[in-house]
């Protein structure tokens, strides 16, 4: 990820979260409202320059990908290789009709053990040969961010 990187990731309270709590609770009022400004602005300051990044790369991007892709809060039931593509297995949702993504002739620049995770956070960026690199941020569990890149010519939403 470009943006919303690992370290400010770490940064993001979560529901019913008790190592975030435990950490926090070591803290002096002071220093909890210190800590969450911090991590307040710098979340902003990464969803503010992706914004601004994404107007300028949206014109080379396919409409079809601009419309679907973003899968916030789907499971990924499975993630695997098919010979030349990566496929995605998605839980069912109501807004968007299908549930399998193919990433057509992908490279797969980073995958850390997503099957089971939910989606929270995605970003598209240009590489420097052109192709679209497709990033996204996933949670396997309490303080268990997990990383999916990859680097494909097109997508196919089934």
């Amino acid at each position: 990820m470009k943006y919303l990187t690992k370290e400010v990731c770490r940064l993001l309270p979560k529901k019913a979260d008790e190592s975030f709590e435990e950490r926090y609770s070591k803290m002096t009022a002071e220093e909890q409202n210190a800590a969450f400004a911090e991590m307040v602005k710098r979340v902003r300051k990464a969803g503010n320059e992706y914004t601004y990044y994404y107007c300028m790369i949206a014109g080379n991007l396919p409409d079809h990908i601009k419309q679907n892709y973003g899968f916030h809060d789907r499971t990924v039931l499975s993630a695997q290789a098919d010979g030349k593509d990566f496929v995605l297995t998605l839980s069912p949702d109501e807004d968007q009709p299908f549930n399998e993504v193919r990433y057509i002739d992908a490279e797969v620049l980073e995958n850390e053990d997503i099957a089971g995770c939910v989606w929270v956070y995605d970003e598209v960026n240009i590489s420097p040969d052109g192709t679209p690199e497709y990033h996204a941020l996933l949670e396997g569990g309490r303080d268990d961010y997990r990383y999916l890149t990859v680097k494909a010519k097109n997508i196919e939403f089934i």
